[in-house]
């Protein structure tokens, strides 16, 4: 095979993940414009924190961030994740398939924002194959955080606790608890059994 015939093939390959990413957004799209059928009036709540008096009107009262287009940088792989979470919970309706939330067009919506480097390369593969993947969140999420997430964070943000490099320092305070928060969250369950052992 020529090297013409091969980017031959390699741009086909593209220009048909791009065609099956693009059916899916104008899907995604379709459906979230569409109405919802008017649903039974529902008497008001009383007003409380967080409801507002709108919240039963067809059209969502507010309008979250997408998520940001994911390049493949381990680093950011969790937050990723977390975009495409708090998206999906603050429009479920952008998900629906017979009024359930589909986590299989969850996953495709995750894999359009990978369109970078590594994680463009691993998501056209993904949407290639036949059957799909990924017809779960936490299929996905699995396969996710094998490739696109720091190895061993929970030991390095509990080697990092346990350094005596670990101070304050000029730092802000709020700052320095935050990170410290962050590095308690990644530490998780490590850090429980290992106070227990030394409680003894």
């Amino acid at each position: 095979m020529s090297m013409e015939d091969h980017d031959q093939q390699r741009l086909s390959a593209l220009e048909t993940s791009i065609t099956n990413i693009e059916a899916v957004l104008t899907r995604l799209i379709t459906q979230q414009q569409q109405p919802p059928p008017a649903p039974a009036p529902a008497p008001a709540p009383a007003a409380g924190p967080g409801v507002s008096a709108g919240a039963n009107s067809a059209r969502p009262l507010i309008h979250p961030n997408p998520p940001f287009v994911f390049d493949g940088d381990r680093t950011l792989g969790k937050s990723f994740l977390h975009s495409v979470k708090q998206y999906w919970r603050l429009l479920p309706k952008a998900f629906f398939e017979s009024r359930v939330v589909s986590e299989e067009k969850v996953v495709c919506f995750a894999l359009s924002y990978m369109s970078k480097d590594s994680a463009a390369s691993w998501s056209e593969r993904m949407s290639e194959r036949t059957p799909f993947p990924f017809p779960t969140w936490t299929l996905f999420v699995t396969e996710f955080k094998l490739r696109f997430v720091e190895e061993n964070e929970q030991d390095h943000a509990l080697a990092r606790l346990e350094t005596h490099l670990y101070y304050m320092g000029s730092r802000d305070v709020f700052k320095y608890t935050d990170e410290y928060d962050d590095l308690l969250d990644l530490a998780g369950e490590m850090l429980r059994a290992c106070s227990q052992v030394n409680l003894l």
